[in-house]
């Protein structure tokens, strides 16, 4: 919880192979985020994906939701981060050209 001055959201697009990003700049208020941190190579690596709102031109509140790519926090950002026990291992899935857990 929380809010934001400005953010960037993705959205993947099959497809493509790719993400599309969109921009955000202003008062964004912080209304869900979710997502988790695992090892990639020795490297932290994160995933999330973040609701946020804001006022639009129309004076009305709009919702957008994607992949976290990037955000700044304006006065306050409230993030629980819970540990688990042991690695998550990572591996690319050729199915769906994406980086995903490796459970097996």
């Amino acid at each position: 919880m929380g809010a934001c001055q400005a953010a960037v959201l993705s959205t993947y697009l099959p497809d493509r192979n790719d993400f599309t990003d969109h921009h955000l700049s202003g008062m964004l208020e912080l209304v869900s985020l979710s997502g988790n941190i695992t090892f990639d190579g020795g490297a932290l690596h994160q995933h999330a994906h973040a609701t946020l709102s804001e006022l639009g031109r129309d004076g009305e509140p709009h919702v957008i939701a994607g992949h976290l790519t990037s955000a700044t926090v304006m006065y306050t950002g409230e993030i629980t981060i819970q540990p688990v026990v042991g690695v998550i291992p990572r591996k690319f899935d050729d199915n769906v050209g994406i980086t995903v857990w490796n459970l097996d």
